[in-house]
């Protein structure tokens, strides 16, 4: 009896042994495959995350292109804007000059006629005077010739 009884424990023994060695081999066979679907899952993630984060650069480095070439076009705007300010100042400057050169022109040349106008009155002026000395000169030449006529007829009489 007491065989029979060791015989059937050994057997019930036996087979919990299996049945727990079966369950534990399907516990790590199911853990195997969470931690393998866990595993693709995160490789998943990290691949969709890889892209995001890419898909994020192109649109940063695209926003931080779009920036560029708007500050470059507006710093050209600038640059073009400064230049005509410049141009129209300097074209600005030089009709300023241009008139100023023609004022300091006209009153050089009135000067000049002034100058002439006044050198001919001069002119004019002595040519009187000595046409007025040359007359007085004659009328005393001629005064003399008549006070010596004078004199030489009263002499001969």
């Amino acid at each position: 009896w007491r065989h029979t009884f060791l015989m059937y424990a050994a057997r019930l023994l036996e087979e919990r042994l299996w049945t727990t060695t079966q369950e534990r081999l399907a516990a790590e066979q199911e853990q195997a495959l969470i931690e393998e679907e866990e595993k693709a899952a995160r490789e998943l993630a990290a691949r969709e995350e890889t892209k995001r984060l890419a898909k994020e650069r192109k649109r940063e480095r695209q926003r931080a292109r779009k920036l560029e070439e708007t500050t470059l076009a507006r710093q050209k705007e600038e640059a073009a804007l400064r230049e005509a300010s410049e141009e129209r100042r300097r074209e600005e400057e030089r009709d300023k000059a241009r008139r100023e050169s023609a004022a300091r022109a006209a009153a050089a040349a009135e000067e000049e006629r002034l100058d002439r106008e006044r050198k001919q009155a001069e002119l004019r002026r002595q040519k009187e005077l000595r046409k007025k000395q040359q007359q007085q000169e004659l009328e005393a030449r001629r005064a003399k010739e008549a006070a010596d006529k004078q004199q030489q007829q009263q002499q001969q009489q």
